[in-house]
C-alpha cells in the first residue's frame, strides 16, 4: 500500500490513520508547490494531480480524504458508531471547514497580488469558519468518536484542519473543547510519527499558551 502525500496538507489525515491502524505502507511525499503533482508519472495515477492518493495492495487507486479514511477503518480498523454518523462528520469537515481555507491560502492566486479586496476575502471566510468552529466545539463532548481520545475516522481530518486555522495566525482561546482535542491527538504515537515523517511541528503548545 502506498500513500502519496504533501506535508501538512489534507493528506496528513490518512497518513496518521495508517500509523494508528498499524497498516504496512510506503509514503511518497511530493511537493505540490514545486509542481511535483504534475509529473507524468503521478498524473497517470491521479489525473487531477492531487493528494491524498492511496494505491492499495491490489493497485486500486482511492482518492478523497473521506473515502480513504472510511476504507482504512473498514479494512483495518473498527467503527463503533453508525456509518451515517461518520459520513456526517467527514462531510462537514470536508465541505464546511476544509473548503473555506482555500480562499485564505490562495487569495493572491484568486485575486492577484495587489488586489485591494484581499483582506476582505480573507475576513469573509475567517468569519464563516468562526461560526463553524463554534458548532464543532459544541459537538466534541457529545460524540465519543469525535474527541481525539479514541481515534475514529473523523479525528485525524479534524486535527488537520485545526492546524491550518492556527497556521493562519488564529487561535482557539475562546473555545472549550478544541484545545483539548488537539492535545489528545498529539499525545497519540500515530500523530507524533506522521508529523516526524512529514517534517512538521506539533501545535498543542500554541493552544495551551493562549
Amino acid at each position: 500500500m502506498k500513500l502519496y502525500a504533501c506535508p501538512g496538507t489534507c493528506s496528513l489525515a490518512p497518513h496518521i490513520t495508517l500509523h494508528e491502524l498499524g497498516v504496512k505502507h510506503e509514503i511518497e511525499l511530493i511537493d505540490l508547490r514545486k509542481g511535483e503533482g504534475e509529473s507524468p508519472e503521478f498524473l497517470e495515477i491521479n489525473p487531477l494531480g492531487q493528494v491524498p492518493t492511496l494505491v492499495g495492495d491490489h493497485e486500486e487507486v482511492i482518492t478523497e480524504v473521506p473515502a480513504i479514511l472510511i476504507y482504512l477503518f473498514q479494512q483495518y480498523g473498527q467503527m463503533d458508531v453508525p456509518l451515517y454518523q461518520i459520513v456526517r462528520h467527514l462531510s462537514f469537515i470536508s465541505s464546511e471547514l476544509h473548503k473555506n481555507f482555500y480562499p485564505q491560502f490562495f487569495k493572491k492566486k484568486i485575486l492577484g497580488e495587489d488586489d485591494p479586496s484581499l483582506d476582505k476575502l480573507s475576513n469573509h471566510f475567517r468569519d464563516r469558519l468562526k461560526k463553524r468552529w463554534e458548532y464543532v466545539d459544541y459537538l466534541l463532548p457529545a460524540f465519543d468518536d469525535l474527541d481525539g481520545a479514541v481515534m475514529g475516522p473523523a479525528d485525524p481530518y479534524l486535527y488537520t484542519v485545526c492546524r491550518w486555522w492556527l497556521q493562519l495566525g488564529n487561535d482557539f482561546s475562546n473555545y472549550d473543547s478544541l484545545p483539548g482535542f488537539i492535545q489528545n491527538m498529539e499525545e497519540r504515537q500515530s500523530v507524533k510519527t506522521a508529523l516526524e515523517v512529514e517534517g512538521i511541528e506539533p501545535v498543542a503548545l500554541q493552544t495551551s499558551e493562549l
